[in-house]
């Protein structure tokens, strides 16, 4: 399994949202909360109208507006627009994704959305970032104290600027992370952000060449 479908098991999803809650749901870095950046749910990702259909969901517009009703099966929900623009928007041009937001007393916090292609970036949810691999651990395997939750921007600055340790099986130092030539060391290119929501393929949203 690669660590990018680790990050997508229940078990780092739920390692993540220990973490997330730990840091009382904010970026680390900048203090900036979960609420404040309309995280978006990682687990559902950001999707065009064409993979929603991929993923049969059907769409129905609501009269006049950018709102939508989304059907899968038996099942519906409400698709708010967030978006910026007044006039109503072809729904190839559109971005769907679920939405966190402060609910008390709710289990499920997250509600549909959708907004323009040209505002993906200032939408995605808090991150968890790892302070250092270790051969042999799985991705919800490290201690608590080894992890740290940023925003989205402030995790793709760590690994830009910073290379993070890599230890053997054994929690011994071997060598320093290298970062991926091609996304330079983000983990992601947002000029493929329509394909599986820009996660760079020559390091699996890494970031680094040689862990894993």
């Amino acid at each position: 399994m690669t660590y990018n479908e680790q990050l997508s098991t229940k078990e780092w999803l739920s390692k993540r949202e220990e973490i997330i809650n730990r840091d009382n749901s904010k970026c680390q870095h900048c203090n900036i909360y979960r609420s404040e950046i309309l995280g978006l749910s990682s687990k559902f990702g950001v999707k065009s109208y064409f993979e929603m259909r991929e993923n049969d969901f059907s769409l129905q517009r609501k009269k006049n507006t950018n709102d939508f009703v989304i059907y899968k099966k038996n099942w519906e929900a409400d698709c708010k627009f967030i978006g910026t623009s007044k006039a109503l928007i072809k729904i190839e041009d559109l971005l769907f994704a679920q939405k966190y937001v402060e609910q008390p007393f709710v289990i499920n916090k997250y509600i549909h959305v959708c907004f323009n292609q040209s505002q993906s970036e200032n939408y995605y949810d808090l991150n968890v970032h790892h302070k250092y691999y270790q051969k042999g651990k799985s991705a919800w395997e490290y201690d608590n104290e080894a992890l740290i939750t940023l925003c989205r921007i402030c995790h793709k600055k760590e690994h830009m600027r910073n290379k993070i340790p890599i230890l053997d099986s054994n929690g011994i130092f071997v060598e320093m992370s290298k970062n991926c030539n091609r996304c330079d060391g983000s983990g992601y290119l947002s000029e493929y952000k329509h394909v599986k929501n820009g996660v760079c393929f020559g390091c699996m949203g890494t970031g680094s060449i040689n862990i894993y």
